[in-house]
């Protein structure tokens, strides 16, 4: 199966609320860096890390799927054939 398949195909509610989460920590951790006592550097510098680790995250989380749903769609597409 092609990784753009699994990506289409829905996203498990576990996996969804899991991907939410990881964003949510990405997102939060922002606001708490800046106030931190870092110099500007470092603080862009996590400012980035997290927010593209909640990001990336999130788009990870949009390639699990439901194997028994993505092999009942595949079969149902070569019968039609």
């Amino acid at each position: 199966m092609k990784p753009l398949n699994k990506y289409y195909s829905p996203t498990p509610k576990r996996w969804r609320k899991i991907g939410d989460a990881i964003l949510l920590l990405g997102a939060s951790l922002a606001p708490i860096i800046m106030g931190s006592p870092m110099n500007d550097h470092q603080k862009a510098w996590g400012v980035t890390i997290s927010s593209l680790l909640g990001v990336f995250g999130k788009i990870a989380t949009n390639f699990a799927t439901d194997d028994n749903s993505i092999n009942n769609d595949s079969d149902k597409s070569s019968s039609s054939n």
